[in-house]
């Protein structure tokens, strides 16, 4: 999995690995659907919110894709903080024109989950986590008999719980 991870985004293409769901369309219309659940609730007229482990923040683009798409009244109020600790993610990132798209919406940030603190990132309303496992010393990927397998982790979305509470006096 070292290897794959070093060859970055090329690895999807050259080796036909498959986008994981959590950088899709998909994923990104139920996260928008809780996104307006949050904005509605807490009756917020601007968002941030944090991508952990971003990548080349995909999931992130496919959300102001949509928010775009359906012009939606966050659309034009909402920016996305990318965090992944590989530099260059965020450089192949830049090349993608979903980015060249929605750049204003989006700012990046070396980050590591392992060694970096929370305070090095701006204040955000939303976190998401969806590939986390990925930066940290247990991966979901493993080779085995000359084939690479991705293995999958149910995930549970409830309106109920999708915010992180980060006030600094604590929930």
């Amino acid at each position: 999995s070292q290897n794959s991870w070093a060859q970055g985004i090329d690895n999807f293409f050259n080796q036909n690995v498959p986008f994981s769901y959590s950088t899709s369309y998909e994923l990104a219309q139920r996260f928008l659907s809780l996104i307006t659940a949050h904005a509605n609730k807490t009756r917020k007229k601007t968002l941030t919110i944090t991508e952990f482990g971003a990548g080349t923040g995909l999931l992130s683009l496919h959300l102001c894709d949509l928010l775009h798409r359906s012009n939606h009244p966050l659309k034009d109020h909402i920016s996305f903080v990318l965090t992944d600790f590989s530099d260059s993610l965020h450089d192949q990132c830049k090349q993608l024109p979903l980015y060249q798209r929605y750049r204003t919406h989006c700012v990046f940030y070396p980050f590591d989950i392992r060694r970096d603190t929370i305070q090095k990132l701006p204040k955000s309303d939303i976190f998401l986590c969806c590939y986390l496992f990925d930066s940290c010393d247990t991966y979901p990927i493993e080779w085995s008999d000359n084939q690479l397998y991705e293995w999958k982790i149910k995930s549970i979305m409830d309106p109920d719980d999708y915010i992180i509470h980060a006030d600094e006096n604590g929930p």
